[in-house]
């Protein structure tokens, strides 16, 4: 694990750049401060470089949107399945009454006042005055005080700044989590490996050093997990093949194991480094082959919780790369390529391009003619 201020001690004094290298145990806040492009980035300077630029460049805190529901419960989902030991330090579920069966839940005030006349006490008064008696007889073995233990659970929480599952969220995780634990053969790509590892790249062409997070890495293999709802009368299928498309993840496929397999071998090569804390045998055999397997599972957020899992690959049979690989290396190349022409003109500068113009003809639009800046 990288400790607090490790990171400082790791970037180089050139530029104020971090050392090129594969990174174990980055958090995710200290990923998320990293200042330099990410693959979400690229994707956004293709379609409106300003709008990056501002952003995600000049703007770097800036939240970019505040986050949904399903964005959390996705949060959550990965957690359970890629980090169930962190998941248990993360989030927790409020008390529930079923969870102290077998004792008696003292909630309202006639029960309260009921369990103080039986010791001989008056019954009568504000709640917090019977509560506050009730507790020099209650025997916690036996007998909770509802509003004492909700008290209790939002002070823990407070304490512990953990997140709170509604039920609905908690009911989700679980059968998931249980569904994937019945299909040995897609939970495989989740073990003997390790969770959320950051790669920092300096891309050879343009000189940016940009940042990668993968979800879970074997020795062979990288695997990216996502959450999804089947919406209308699609198949499980079809349903998977719309996100891909929707959500470009053939982008994030092309991008992240381009960028592994550069830099396994900048490494190997003595070019870059490993940083955290990492089983060394595991990575003699995870930095033996840069090009590995790559997966994306699917796993569906409603009952019966169904899943798959999709391996995509860069070529068939030793072919020329698939269309769905070689078109998102073609918007890497060029999203790196437009960064390293602002970067040179206006630094650090908001950009705006005042050589952006264009003219339009009469014969384009008849009787007009203006310039876009």
């Amino acid at each position: 694990m990288l400790k607090d201020g490790d990171l400082d001690n790791i970037k180089m004094t050139s530029a104020n750049k971090m050392k090129d290298g594969i990174y174990f145990g980055m958090s995710d806040d200290d990923y998320h401060t990293l200042p330099m492009p990410s693959r979400s980035m690229m994707e956004k300077f293709l379609v409106d470089p300003e709008e990056a630029w501002h952003n995600s460049w000049m703007n770097p805190d800036k939240p970019e949107r505040t986050a949904t529901p399903a964005m959390e419960l996705g949060t959550a989902i990965h957690t359970a399945i890629l980090e169930p030991d962190v998941y248990g330090e993360l989030y927790c579920s409020a008390p529930k009454m079923e969870d102290f069966d077998g004792k008696t839940i003292l909630k309202t005030n006639e029960e309260l006042g009921n369990f103080l006349a039986s010791v001989g006490e008056k019954k009568s008064g504000k709640k917090e005055d019977l509560i506050a008696r009730a507790l020099l007889y209650i025997d916690p073995q036996k007998t909770v005080i509802w509003e004492v233990v909700q008290r209790e659970f939002l002070n823990e929480v407070m304490e512990s700044d953990k997140r709170v599952l509604d039920q609905y969220q908690l009911e989700t995780i679980e059968g998931i989590v249980d569904s994937l634990g019945r299909r040995k053969g897609i939970s495989q790509i989740f073990e003997k490996g390790y969770a959320e590892v950051t790669i920092i790249l300096t891309d050879e062409d343009t000189g940016i050093q940009y940042k990668c997070r993968l979800d879970y890495v074997r020795p062979e293999t990288i695997g990216e997990l996502k959450s999804f709802t089947l919406k209308g009368k699609k198949g499980l299928y079809k349903a998977i093949c719309d996100e891909i498309v929707w959500n470009k993840y053939n982008l994030q496929f092309a991008v992240y194991a381009h960028t592994l397999e550069a830099i396994i071998k900048k490494v190997r090569l003595g070019e870059a480094e490993v940083f955290g804390e990492v089983d060394q045998e595991w990575l003699k055999e995870f930095l033996k082959v840069p090009k590995k397997q790559f997966f994306f599972l699917f796993v569906r957020t409603a009952a019966p919780y169904q899943m798959m899992a999709i391996e995509l690959f860069k070529n068939t049979g030793g072919g020329t790369d698939n269309v769905y690989y070689s078109e998102p290396m073609f918007w890497l190349r060029n999203s790196l390529k437009q960064m390293k022409v602002y970067l040179d003109k206006f630094g650090e500068e908001r950009w705006i391009d005042q050589d952006n113009v264009r003219e339009l003809e009469d014969a384009h639009v008849p009787g007009v003619q203006y310039q876009i800046i």
